[in-house]
């Protein structure tokens, strides 16, 4: 009599920094939630006791937290040499600057297969210059089966910046669940133009430089007056941002919203999306306002212009006040227009970036090592 062997699992392990509300956390989220492949189990350990997001994958996944203390903290590393040893992890999957030096403790550990993947530059430097960053990426990666990238500027990046060999480095890129992000009618303010815009109030998304050139957009024309503004996010710079809405009186048309759990919703109740980075690796936002059938209007850094062309929507150059209110009155003055591009945005989406993709490339990816 045959008997059937025992099909053989691989355990991968994410390890971030924080998994509270961010796109990140999404991204680790939507592909736990969409691997169905039942030789693949997942489980989380984060740096921080910041688990916010974990609700959604609470059924798919155990999470661990390291509570790593402020700066160098070598009980974490021994925390985490523990961890991977009793859960018996096959891979590590780090993510970002934060996480990339415990993968020497994942290779003492005896984790077979290690995997780095970089939404950003190294560490909080935006521009990807700094030289300890760089020469500290360079010399994990010596340990890394693969570091993975999720826009081409990144890729470029780790290849020609940090010289990270060639063999290692692989683009995936971001997947955006499409049965939640999808096109729908309006249900409210449905006479009201309204510009949206999602993500964390913080310098960075520079949201300021937004709401100034929206002030500037309604000064310039008049019958935009029945539009609103619509800033969905929560953050440290929140309560500068009430200060300038209160300052330059825009109380009856800008909303502060904070954070949203229901960000399609937002999406699906806007007209146009806007992003207003200082910088962006790949926004998964413009992704998302895409894939629910938006124009989109972002400012030209990072990743962002190897995701949005002219053909979805406009690049305007980053803290130009009367570009970005220029913008704002030709997509209002033209609907059409509009139209036009955020339908070739949602092919783009459909195309190219859907979660389905996404788990496909790092599902093969973690089998195949």
């Amino acid at each position: 009599m045959n008997k059937t062997s025992p099909t053989k699992t691989t355990h991968v392990c994410h390890l971030v920094y924080s998994f509270g509300f961010g796109g990140l956390e999404q991204v680790i989220a939507n592909l736990i939630n969409n691997t169905n492949d039942p030789s693949i189990t997942h489980s989380i350990i984060s740096l921080t006791d910041d688990l916010a997001l974990y609700y959604k994958v609470k059924d798919k996944a155990d999470i661990h937290c390291l509570y790593k203390n402020p700066g160098n903290d070598i009980k974490s590393h021994l925390h985490l040499f523990k961890l991977l040893k009793s859960l018996k992890v096959d891979t590590l999957n780090t993510y970002n600057f934060g996480t990339l030096e415990y993968q020497l403790t994942a290779l003492f550990a005896g984790v077979k297969n290690r995997i780095h993947s970089a939404h950003g530059y190294g560490g909080d430097d935006s521009g990807g210059t700094s030289n300890k960053r760089n020469a500290l990426t360079k010399i994990i990666s010596l340990i890394l089966n693969k570091y993975i990238t999720v826009s081409p500027d990144l890729k470029s990046w780790a290849l020609d910046t940090v010289n990270i060999s060639q063999r290692k480095v692989e683009l995936i890129h971001n997947g955006i669940n499409t049965s939640g992000f999808k096109p729908a009618p309006k249900t409210t303010n449905k006479n009201i133009y309204t510009i949206c815009t999602v993500g964390r109030a913080d310098p960075v998304k520079n949201q300021t430089f937004l709401i100034r050139a929206y002030a500037s957009a309604l000064d310039a024309n008049p019958e935009m007056s029945n539009s609103k503004l619509v800033i969905a996010g929560d953050g440290p710079s929140l309560s500068e941002l009430k200060s300038l809405v209160l300052q330059l009186g825009l109380n009856d048309c800008v909303e502060l919203l904070g954070y949203q759990d229901d960000i399609p919703t937002i999406m699906q109740n806007s007209d146009i999306f806007v992003l207003s980075s200082n910088y962006e690796a790949m926004p998964m936002t413009i992704l998302e306002a895409m894939a629910c059938k938006l124009p989109v209007i972002a400012t030209n850094v990072g990743g962002t212009p190897y995701l949005l062309s002219d053909k979805e929507g406009w690049l305007v150059e980053s803290n130009n006040e009367t570009e970005l209110a220029n913008t704002f009155l030709f997509a209002y003055s033209n609907p059409a227009e509009s139209n036009r591009r955020a339908e070739n945005g949602l092919q783009l989406v459909n195309e190219n970036y859907t979660i389905e993709k996404m788990c496909d490339r790092y599902n093969a990816l973690y089998k195949h090592l």
